[in-house]
């Protein structure tokens, strides 16, 4: 809740969708975590935080469901 309040309140800030993303992580929620890191990363094509985001989200969505998410190849900016 914090972090959507965060992103909204300052929308061109990278840390605040870093920050969206990890909650998402820690919720297991890896896809919507992987889509507000790629946010971010649109804001911020180097930050290596978030692009590590993006690679962690996708190796445990990999890991749950023993397939990697092709869907998620087709949307790769910022990577």
């Amino acid at each position: 809740e914090d972090a959507n309040k965060v992103v909204k309140l300052a929308p061109d800030w990278a840390k605040g969708y870093s920050r969206k993303g990890a909650a998402l992580h820690g919720l297991g929620q890896w896809a919507d975590a992987v889509r507000a890191y790629r946010q971010g990363l649109r804001i911020e094509p180097e930050n290596g935080t978030l692009g590590e985001g993006v690679r962690t989200g996708i190796a445990a969505i990999t890991a749950a469901t023993g397939e990697h998410p092709s869907w998620l190849d087709a949307h790769s900016e910022g990577q």
